[in-house]
């Protein structure tokens, strides 16, 4: 049968193998699997809300098959422990999660997006989950504004003392040290939901870098802030699909805040993106009502699709 959403594979990736072997480290995880559909139940020790499980992964032949998978994850929860689930969550939040709740098949399509079918929460719903955190993505084909004041911005960050400059394939795995120290200095609850720190090998994981195989990190695309002891503070992490260009991470470090360092950050991304020949881009799975929402749609933007965690009690 047709399944309704994923690639019904029943062999894991290489790389989705190497992300379970770097969570079980610390965590519990069992993918359960019928002929009619697969998932995943985890527990993650480090997740700052005890007693708190997850589902995700999930493909299913049809509705019915989608509920008896979510059914089986709680079952598996429930017996090792947990009083709660969330989901749509693989693992924790540093891989892809969230489900879809609104502007289901809207253009753009982004690279590394959840997907799901319209259906999917109503039968959340159904099941006893309530949604507990909304997102939302937004586009925009007029780069203009950004790239009109990106000189004048990146100016004035030099007279502060700090550039900013694209990944550096030559020192590629010192600079990845430097944006995983960013990272755990810049993130943090409500922002980014349930956030924690991973290692640094884990980290090279959900970026997809594998030891020995070709990195997919385009440089142009990862941009770098330097403060002038030329430690990095501040990064734009971006994707791109044909004509769009997908921001999915800008963060600065809080010592740093102030400095002008976001909008220059912001404004050279959409330079680079103008000078790649793209014409539209998205800013993507920002918290509804949260700083990044705030300054995304005040440019102009428009929100396109909307997203939701899920949860309920265990009983």
């Amino acid at each position: 049968r047709r399944r309704a959403w994923g690639r019904g594979q029943l062999v894991l990736a290489p790389l989705e193998e190497a992300r379970d072997a770097a969570f079980r480290r610390y965590g519990r995880l069992e993918r359960l699997t019928t002929p009619d559909w697969r998932i995943a139940a985890s527990l993650d020790s480090r997740c700052p809300e005890p007693g708190l499980g997850f589902f995700g992964g999930l493909e299913a032949a049809d509705r019915d098959a989608a509920a008896s998978a979510i059914v089986a994850a709680e079952g598996w929860l429930r017996d090792a422990g947990a009083t709660r689930v969330q989901g749509p969550i693989l693992r924790h939040t540093w891989y892809p999660f969230r489900a879809v709740t609104g502007g289901q098949g809207a253009w753009p399509t982004l690279p590394g997006e959840p997907a799901n079918p319209e259906w999917f929460p109503a039968l959340l719903g159904e099941l006893g989950y309530e949604p507990v955190v909304h997102s939302v993505s937004t586009w925009t084909d007029d780069l203009e504004p950004l790239v009109r004041h990106s000189a004048r911005k990146l100016a004035a960050i030099a007279e502060r003392g700090y550039r900013i400059r694209a990944l550096d394939p030559s020192r590629l795995l010192a600079d990845l040290r430097a944006i995983h120290g960013l990272i755990d200095r810049c993130f943090a609850p409500p922002e980014n939901h349930l956030y924690h720190a991973v290692d640094f090998e884990e980290f090279l994981l959900v970026l997809g870098v594998q030891p020995g195989a070709p990195s997919t990190l385009d440089p142009r695309l990862l941009l770098l802030a330097e403060a002038p002891s030329g430690v990095i503070v501040g990064l734009s992490y971006n994707v791109q699909s044909g004509p769009l260009v997908a921001l999915k991470t800008l963060a600065v470090d809080p010592a740093h805040a102030g400095a002008g360092l976001g909008g220059a950050l912001a404004a050279e991304t959409h330079r680079v993106a103008k000078e790649l020949g793209v014409t539209t881009m998205a800013h993507v799975l920002m918290r509804s009502g949260g700083p990044a929402t705030t300054l995304s749609t005040g440019g102009a933007t428009t929100v396109f699709r909307r997203y939701a965690v899920f949860e309920k009690a265990l009983p």
